[in-house]
């Protein structure tokens, strides 16, 4: 960045030592693996993701993933979105994890999981790169919490289904 012109220039430099003149600073970026975490947790990045099923159930969902920088995007990046970056990353991220839950029923989230994960992660690999120049490398879908009326209705589903299989056994 030339403090004289107030240009940036469109070039990445890698590490070490770098002669760029006076009136000149770098704008550094973080180009290692970085981890975003949506918990409960204290040290969580953001709180838990809350979205909706096909069916029009409310989740909210455990995830984190691991990103990178493209090295070779850092001038759009900045151009683009100078000091906000990570706050449009994380509302991308946001947006791509929440219409992705929008095409599961709640049941698919108990039957599929491992699918959804992979679609999950299929999407913002593809998204978030095209979208804000970042490569997702990994991403988890960790838990996930449903209303309370809900899970009271699958464990009174449950209670039946045991009863049934009582009753039938007695009549044997």
């Amino acid at each position: 960045y030339s403090n004289w012109f107030k240009t940036v220039e469109d070039r990445t430099y890698t590490h070490g030592i770098q002669f760029i003149g006076l009136g000149h600073t770098f704008q550094r970026y973080d180009i290692k693996l970085n981890t975003i975490e949506f918990s409960k947790a204290a040290d969580a990045t953001l709180p838990m993701i809350k979205c909706r099923t096909k069916d029009g159930l409310e989740l909210d969902l455990e995830a984190s993933l691991q990103y990178r920088v493209d090295a070779d995007s850092i001038f759009k990046i900045y151009t683009s979105y100078g000091t906000q970056e990570k706050a449009i990353l994380t509302r991308v991220i946001l947006d791509i994890i929440s219409d992705t839950s929008t095409k599961y029923t709640s049941n698919d989230f108990f039957t599929k999981r491992s699918e959804i994960q992979k679609k999950m992660k299929a999407d913002l690999q593809k998204n978030v790169l095209e979208q804000t120049w970042h490569e997702v490398v990994f991403f988890q879908l960790r838990s996930l919490s449903l209303p309370d009326e809900y899970e009271k209705e699958i464990q009174n589903t449950e209670v039946k289904g045991q009863d049934i299989l009582k009753s039938e056994k007695e009549r044997a």
